[in-house]
């Protein structure tokens, strides 16, 4: 429990951080970017400052020259997702939402693209250190108010579906969920050829806690 209290600032700072980098390389070229966009981008870019400069390049040549010079959601789903992308959001969720069939046929296409095993228990862990995080504040706020503060801010379309999980997982739950995934990451990354296997298993353990809604 320690370790995931020590975590949350960690991951908080590294969004922040991202979200700062973003702005500024968008500034020498008198670009901005909506927060609805910035969210979005944000979401998918983890903490990996290199990917994130080769994203906002990839924006930025295909912004430059069109009349309007405010980067919107759409030219960001345009020039960044892809089905990888997409298809990990959707694992996150499915895991939360303790559909087990839906994450394991998206596990199976993001790791026959070529996705890292390890890419994927990172966002799933984020996930529940993100529903952790709300849990741990409604005593003294409410879920909107504790949502509110999350950064980045969860994607509006998604939104419904993230408060069912604040709702259905306890905090004991995501603890051991946090447990669960952290040491098969740790596991993946000292055994990589059995990776794929290893992370399978802990997110079929965690989506099928979300399913009872109760503890592992």
């Amino acid at each position: 429990a320690e370790s995931l209290v020590a975590a949350i600032p960690c991951y908080m700072d590294d969004h922040a951080a991202l979200s700062t980098l973003i702005s500024k390389s968008l500034t020498p070229w008198e670009l901005t970017i909506d927060k609805e966009a910035k969210q979005w981008l944000v979401q998918r870019l983890g903490a990996n400052r290199a990917n994130t400069r080769q994203e906002v390049a990839k924006l930025i040549t295909y912004k430059l020259g069109q009349d309007s010079m405010t980067i919107c959601l759409d030219d960001v789903v345009f020039c960044i997702a892809d089905s990888s992308s997409l298809d990990l959001e959707d694992l996150i969720y499915n895991m939360a939402d303790g559909n087990q069939a839906r994450l394991l046929r998206t596990y199976s296409r993001l790791v026959a693209a070529g996705t890292s095993s390890i890419s994927i228990v990172n966002a799933a862990s984020r996930h529940l250190m993100r529903l952790y995080e709300v849990k741990g504040k409604l005593n003294t706020m409410s879920i909107e108010a504790a949502i509110s503060q999350l950064k980045p801010q969860v994607f509006f379309k998604r939104r419904t579906q993230f408060e069912s999980h604040i709702a259905n997982w306890g905090v004991n739950s995501l603890s051991r969920g946090l447990e669960v995934l952290l040491e098969a990451e740790a596991q993946a990354k000292t055994n990589y050829s059995l990776s794929t296997v290893v992370v399978e298993h802990a997110l079929i353990r965690v989506t099928n806690a979300g399913k009872r809604h109760k503890t592992l």
